[in-house]
């Protein structure tokens, strides 16, 4: 299995806070069945910033860790960006990682309660230079979650979404929920993407509709 989002990296972000937590999060891994990881600390959220030159040099550094350990896991640079005014200098800067070494996804997160205005033509204006946008945790967004057709929108127009549950290596339980849910060929279908993303090849996408809210009335 790959891990498309993880925090391991070490004391840069709000994810593991040293070398020897991330070693141990790595063993948790391929306890679980992970063989390859991107690493993805936030970038540009106002609060941390990762320019791509570091998380490069970070991961390979992390890399011989834990080769020197013996923990069978290959990790690859990327990095989780928030979206901002500066997001289209940075791209045209070379400061952004995307998933995949031919330049293909970028992860994209939201600040957790709003969705900016300039958000589609950014968008699109990410997509015209031949990038997709991977909208990374769109559950967590307040706002989305009370305008679900904002994020059916994005999709719509050619986003993608995902989520996780958390930083607990889960992802054996994940899949074999999943495939009891919905059949093996819809857990298959989780993991392909997963490859696609990290290989640069291209994305199995669900059929999307609208989500409608329910409406609760009262009568007087």
């Amino acid at each position: 299995m790959i891990d498309i989002h993880s925090h391991l990296l070490p004391g840069i972000d709000d994810g593991s806070e040293s070398l020897e937590i991330s070693l141990q999060m790595a063993r948790d891994a391929v306890a679980d069945g992970v063989t390859h990881a991107l690493m993805t600390p936030h970038h540009m959220n106002g609060r941390y910033v990762n320019h791509a030159s570091d998380v490069i040099k970070l991961t390979a550094d992390f890399q011989t860790e834990l080769n020197n350990a013996n923990i069978p896991l290959t990790v690859f640079p990327s990095q989780e960006v928030r979206i901002n005014g500066g997001l289209l200098s940075a791209l045209d800067d070379g400061d952004i990682l995307t998933t995949d070494e031919q330049g293909t996804y970028i992860l994209i997160e939201f600040p957790s309660d709003d969705v900016p205005a300039f958000t589609m033509d950014m968008l699109f204006q990410i997509q015209q230079r031949g990038l997709v946008p991977i909208i990374v945790h769109p559950e967590r967004n307040t706002r989305l979650m009370e305008e679900p057709q904002l994020l059916y929108d994005m999709v719509s127009r050619g986003a993608y979404a995902h989520y996780i549950p958390g930083r607990k290596y889960e992802m054996t339980a994940a899949f074999d929920k999943l495939k009891a849910a919905y059949g093996s060929d819809s857990a298959k279908q989780f993991d392909d993407n997963a490859k696609a993303l990290v290989n640069g090849e291209r994305l199995s996408r669900q059929h999307q509709t609208p989500i409608k809210k329910k409406r609760f009335f009262s009568a007087y």
